[in-house]
């Protein structure tokens, strides 16, 4: 009877350990990346979440920029919601693909910067899509603020990368470790 009760009690833990996370990411276009590619990097993006039990719901909020009344949902003040804006470009290190805020004010709020990710694509045409490398970049970006540091580590967490990672990202390779899932799950649920 005991192992009976054990088992279903282990049984439940598991359950309960293998349900995602949901996650609300608000997004906005200001560098006009083609509805096609961003669609697939945004799909590609919640593909490499799922993969670490976190479920992405993306809003995008593209058309609120500069209004005078923004939605609530549209709010980045809003510590539930993350954030993350495509640019244009930016003044930052050349090799930098994007940059994340996860200390600052609400800690929701991340970039990708879209001509550096073309511009890795055009490098690495023979081995990964724009649509791949993009979503790549956001699943990194987001995984400073989902971690809560700007601290880098191994697989998308990696500073930098190369025609390895590059190869990687095409054959979808390219993932969250067992170990940065689960810390970034209980950093989700502690928000």
């Amino acid at each position: 009877m005991k192992q009976t009760i054990y088992l279903g009690t282990l049984l439940m833990a598991l359950a309960v350990a293998s349900e995602p996370i949901a996650v609300t990411v608000n997004y906005s276009n200001q560098a006009a990346i083609p509805n096609r590619i961003l669609r697939a990097a945004l799909k590609e993006a919640e593909f490499l979440f799922s993969k670490a039990d976190v479920e992405i719901n993306w809003v995008d909020c593209t058309r609120f920029e500069g209004a005078l009344e923004i939605p609530r949902h549209c709010q980045h003040a809003d510590p539930t919601r993350f954030r993350v804006t495509f640019k244009a470009d930016s003044d930052m290190r050349a090799v930098t693909m994007g940059f994340a805020y996860p200390t600052i004010g609400s800690g929701n709020r991340a970039a990708v910067i879209y001509s550096r990710v073309t511009a890795y694509a055009s490098k690495h045409s023979d081995m990964s899509d724009v649509e791949f490398i993009l979503g790549v970049a956001i699943a990194h970006e987001l995984g400073h603020l989902f971690f809560r540091t700007t601290e880098h580590g191994d697989g998308i967490m990696m500073p930098q990368w190369d025609r390895v990672q590059a190869r990687k990202i095409g054959q979808r390779g390219l993932r969250f470790s067992a170990s940065q899932a689960e810390t970034m799950r209980t950093a989700l649920a502690a928000r």
